[in-house]
């Protein structure tokens, strides 16, 4: 998926698993999950609050970069 903005400034950058059957190993996830992580661009600073999971760094990046954000 492709980052959305939600707010000026505030963008959502994470990813959907749509093969992830179970949570922490116990609860059922019938239609996978998401990984939300949001990017803020501030005047000054820059900052991305959560990442998604480990298997799935090439969308968080692909995203960062669709925003100008380099590796």
């Amino acid at each position: 998926m492709k980052p959305r903005e939600i707010k000026p400034g505030i963008y959502w950058v994470g990813a959907v698993d749509w093969d992830r059957r179970l949570f922490d190993a116990l609860i059922p996830l019938p239609d996978g999950t998401s990984y939300n992580s949001y990017l803020i661009k501030g005047s000054e600073k820059t900052a991305l609050v959560d990442t998604v999971d480990a298997a799935m760094p090439d969308i968080l990046l692909d995203n960062l970069e669709h925003l100008g954000i380099d590796r």
